[in-house]
């Protein structure tokens, strides 16, 4: 519910509907939260990472995680470096 087609397909395809160009960066932190909630924890992690975020990074390897099951822990799968 509440999926874009594209999602929906990615959903299909690789088993998670936010992969691709409808990535976004996000950190699991809990259950769901109610539209005051967000809007707190958003301006909350605004300050609180903005120090950070102004900095440039480097990215010098990805890597790929699976949970093979709800509970279980994530295990990196492979790691790729990356030049350039």
């Amino acid at each position: 519910a509440g999926l874009t087609e594209a999602q929906c397909r990615m959903l299909d395809r690789y088993g998670y509907p936010h992969v691709l160009g409808e990535w976004r960066f996000h950190m699991t932190l809990s259950g769901r939260l109610s539209p005051e909630q967000t809007a707190h924890y958003v301006r909350a992690a605004g300050a609180y990472f903005a120090p950070s975020l102004a900095k440039h990074r480097k990215v010098e390897t990805i890597a790929l995680f699976q949970e093979t099951s709800r509970d279980a822990p994530l295990m990196c799968v492979e790691e790729w470096g990356l030049a350039g």
